[in-house]
């Protein structure tokens, strides 16, 4: 268990989540990739999980680009982001929990099993009521 993730996870107070560049100014402390990954966070539903994470609609895209995850090889979206209506992340936040283990906070857990793991249509979300990094 990575005690530091686990801490994180339970503190972040924020619907946004993923923004790296923001986090530190949020925060007050510097970014630390340490502080967002845990193996050992396995919950049983992991994958509805990031399936929400995946199937929530578009709300901004800013590019079509696409780059390399700085992780692994895998082609990834960038300048895309999601939406429920109360959490917003970059698209490509399912692929670092997919593949790089990186641990959600408590409150996106938390509201996506309040959903039921449904995604609302895009016509339900509206982007000027989220909680902007």
């Amino acid at each position: 268990m990575n005690i530091k993730a686990e801490k994180f996870a339970h503190d972040w107070k924020y619907n946004w989540y993923g923004f790296w560049y923001a986090e530190e100014r949020h925060t007050g402390q510097p970014f630390d990739l340490s502080a967002h990954i845990d193996e050992n966070w396995l919950p049983p539903d992991k994958d509805k999980i990031i399936e929400y994470l995946k199937k929530a609609p578009n709300m901004v895209v800013a590019s079509n680009k696409r780059k390399k995850c700085h992780k692994c090889d895998e082609t990834i979206n960038t300048l895309v982001y999601r939406s429920d209506g109360i959490l917003f992340w970059p698209d490509d936040l399912s692929h670092y929990v997919e593949k790089h283990f990186f641990r959600l906070p408590d409150r996106f857990v938390h509201r996506i099993r309040e959903r039921n793991y449904k995604t609302p249509p895009p016509d339900d979300v509206d982007m000027e009521t989220l909680d902007w990094p």
